[in-house]
């Protein structure tokens, strides 16, 4: 069913871009043409090396903003880093159990 359904998906809306094409010429009037000219700058492909060097410094400043928040937060949410159980701290009618690995 994947290749398949994929392929129907496919045509379907293929043929309603087409129509819908077909139906806006037909529908909307045609404009007067205009001289615009415009330039594009120079596509060019980037330098890996500068591209590894940018990442590296927003993956360090992200880390460096992000990591303490994250921290805190956790620490935060949980309590404290770690807690034992012990009965002080279980309410009444509730039972510790320890689970072995």
């Amino acid at each position: 069913m994947g290749i398949g359904a994929f392929a129907i998906a496919f045509l379907v809306l293929v043929f309603v871009e087409i129509a819908a094409g077909i139906a806006l010429n037909k529908i909307l009037k045609e404009e007067k043409k205009t001289d615009l000219i415009q330039e594009l700058p120079a596509i060019r492909l980037p330098n890996p090396k500068a591209v590894l060097i940018k990442t590296y410094y927003r993956i360090y400043w992200f880390l460096k903003e992000a990591l303490p928040v994250f921290l805190i937060a956790a620490v935060v949410l949980t309590g404290r880093p770690y807690r034992k159980a012990s009965a002080a701290n279980v309410p009444p009618g509730r039972r510790i159990v320890r689970l072995r690995l």
